[in-house]
């Protein structure tokens, strides 16, 4: 195992030239199911956000799909069956699946209870 600079890792894993086990995390900018697939699966993003370097052409064009689609049931119906060709692939194994967890009292009003909206 070597240990290296956080920049001279990212430039490494960027060129393909990581070890074949690494460890880079992800979080979701907004709430979409796109915010985690486009960015990590389709082909002509690989190696700028995924360095798994993955193509898949059905993968393409079920991402290039949905994001064309406004009904919100058809899209994610099209990102679960792009969601489906992934797992099939197996381009990652995703280890570890971070969660908040917050305490607050019932005479707290108004606040926001998830990273992006609150629920009711």
């Amino acid at each position: 195992m070597t240990g290296l600079k956080w920049g001279a890792y990212l430039a490494k894993c960027a060129q393909g030239r990581q070890d074949q086990l690494y460890r880079l995390g992800w979080s979701a900018d907004y709430p979409s199911m796109d915010d985690f697939l486009y960015p990590l699966f389709q082909s002509s993003v690989s190696g700028a956000n995924s360095f798994t370097f993955y193509s898949n052409p059905t993968v393409d064009e079920l991402l290039a799909t949905a994001r064309a689609t406004i009904d919100q049931t058809q899209r994610l119906q099209i990102y679960a069956e792009a969601e489906k060709e992934i797992l099939a692939d197996a381009p990652i194994i995703p280890l570890y699946y971070g969660c908040d967890y917050r305490v607050m009292n019932q005479r707290v009003l108004a606040s926001n209870t998830t990273r992006w909206a609150a629920r009711t």
